[in-house]
């Protein structure tokens, strides 16, 4: 990361926008380190940003946008709204768009992942409208079916790469796996099992829906 102060901010803004966005994870459960480690960055680092003795720099506010759902424009002091922005047009329901496919659960940039082999698969109507919306979509094809019945083997699952409050199916990383699971309570379980995982879960992702339209 570059050490270059966002062009046309005040001196102090951006890192006063970090706290914030600091706080507001606090109070969603998620650590300042955990924030580091989805950031990919060093903990140290974050403690300096916020302590005004590194810059904010562009690339770190985007990836924090990128993780966190926040509009990084804003983090660098340039825009007062903390919300992404919404695409103003998205497709109707006779366009169509095309989405990574993987067959496992990701965390980060799917056409840069290396479990990603490289395939497409279209999506159309009110799922590519969510997709338009979402951060970093994929579509998931389940390798196995869902503890509570509600998926299939074979289905296909759009996922978004940011935290939502009342998602009920969510991408998590815990320890060195990143699986499908279901909070109940202060416990999250395991989507395919129902088994509790265990140790510290950070989500990373939700599920959109079941995308049918074109893979029916």
């Amino acid at each position: 990361m570059t050490e270059e102060t966002p062009e046309g901010a005040e001196p102090n803004l951006p890192a006063r926008r970090l706290v914030e966005l600091l706080q507001r994870l606090g109070e969603r459960g998620i650590s300042q380190a955990q924030v580091a480690r989805r950031a990919n960055v060093p903990p140290q680092y974050v403690s300096d940003v916020k302590n005004e003795r590194r810059p904010l720099t562009e690339l770190f506010a985007r990836r924090l946008a990128e993780e966190f759902g926040c509009n990084f424009q804003w983090l660098l002091g340039s825009e007062d709204s903390p919300e992404r922005p919404v695409l103003s047009v998205v497709p109707t329901a006779r366009e169509k768009i095309w989405l990574p496919m993987i067959g496992e659960a990701i965390a980060g940039e799917p056409r840069e992942h290396p479990r990603w082999s490289g395939a497409y698969t279209e999506v159309s109507g009110v799922a590519a409208a969510k997709a338009a919306r979402a951060v970093q979509p994929y579509v998931l094809q389940l390798g196995h079916g869902d503890r509570e019945g509600r998926l299939r083997k074979g289905d296909f699952v759009l996922v978004s790469q940011v935290t939502a409050e009342n998602a009920e199916l969510n991408i998590v990383r815990c320890g060195k796996k990143i699986l499908l699971a279901r909070k109940k309570g202060a416990k999250w379980l395991r989507a395919a099992t129902g088994e509790p995982l265990r140790g510290d879960c950070d989500v990373t992702g939700h599920c959109l829906g079941v995308v049918w339209s074109t893979l029916m």
